[in-house]
């Protein structure tokens, strides 16, 4: 059952109790994982489920982030362009929705970073103006941190801002340099490029360093997005009470997901703990060194436009 110290507001008593009745008479695992990817509530899953998704590389699919609100709004996107609604009409529905979610999850951190960016790049898109990813950043980590100042040196905030640095920054870079390459051969880059640079933060916070997880990630992270967007078009069929319609097909989905994460977490060194952490002053030294690289590549790809 779902708790909390404070009063819940509306948006919360309305969300949890679609997200119960989704649930109802369900598995205890899929509940907790409903509760988990829709409401933000991590806490409620087995502690053996938290440490294998941990272990395998995944626990990132459990806490409403980036992932999460860009298929959000994705799947926001999708429904109100199936029901002809025009553009305009469908940015500001997009805002309120997605509003009406933040108010009724569980407002982690991560989850506020990545809908301060959703909704900044939604005003662009209703002022028709173009997107700047240095403001869209500079006024994420703002307001975060006038919300959470005891945010910036946590893992947590890191490690976020170090995966959109990654999006923003490094992955174009790989664009730059192979043009012509297949999607698939973009999405590994992708996938592999974002853990890679939040490496150093890992060492330093968890001692731990993922091998496997990499691969892992390339071939579950795909399911994972269509659990979770199968879970908010359950959870868009709950508002008219036809979530019956489809949350068999996602518990079956679920299950077999679960299974495949159970066979991975007996593989070994999917994950490597260390017994001592790195320090503070090989974290600098590292990305200092990586500024750098991305720099130069930057400058050389731009200097060889010049000839």
């Amino acid at each position: 059952m779902f708790s909390s110290k404070k009063e819940e507001n509306f948006c919360q008593l309305y969300l949890k109790r679609c997200v119960e009745h989704l649930g109802e008479g369900r598995d205890p695992s899929f509940r907790h994982f409903l509760e988990a990817i829709l409401l933000g509530r991590a806490w409620t899953l087995f502690r053996e489920e938290r440490k294998l998704f941990q272990y395998v590389g995944l626990s990132h699919v459990l806490a409403i982030s980036g992932l999460h609100v860009g298929l959000l709004f994705f799947f926001l996107e999708r429904v109100l362009f199936f029901l002809q609604i025009p553009k305009q009409a469908r940015n500001w529905a997009k805002l309120g929705m997605s509003t009406f979610y933040l108010f009724g999850v569980f407002l982690s951190p991560s989850f506020l970073r990545a809908y301060i960016m959703g909704v900044f790049y939604l005003f662009h898109q209703l002022l028709g103006e173009k997107i700047s990813r240095g403001k869209m950043l500079f006024f994420s980590v703002w307001i975060l941190l006038m919300l959470h100042p005891t945010e910036l040196l946590s893992p947590s905030f890191l490690l976020s801002y170090t995966a959109i640095l990654t999006i923003f920054y490094v992955f174009p870079l790989f664009k730059m340099y192979f043009e012509n390459l297949p999607s698939y051969v973009s999405y590994i880059f992708y996938a592999v490029s974002i853990p890679c640079t939040g490496l150093p933060l890992t060492l330093y916070f968890f001692g731990s360093m993922a091998c496997l997880s990499y691969f892992v990630n390339l071939i579950l992270l795909p399911f994972a997005g269509f659990l979770i967007f199968l879970s908010f078009f359950s959870l868009l069929l709950e508002v008219f009470h036809l979530g019956f319609l489809t949350v068999s097909l996602l518990e079956f989905c679920y299950h077999g997901f679960y299974e495949i994460l159970e066979y991975l977490g007996k593989i070994s060194y999917v994950t490597i703990y260390f017994e001592d952490k790195i320090s503070g002053e090989a974290v600098v030294i590292l990305y200092s060194i990586l500024f750098l690289i991305v720099r130069i590549l930057y400058k050389n790809h731009k200097n060889s436009y010049r000839f």
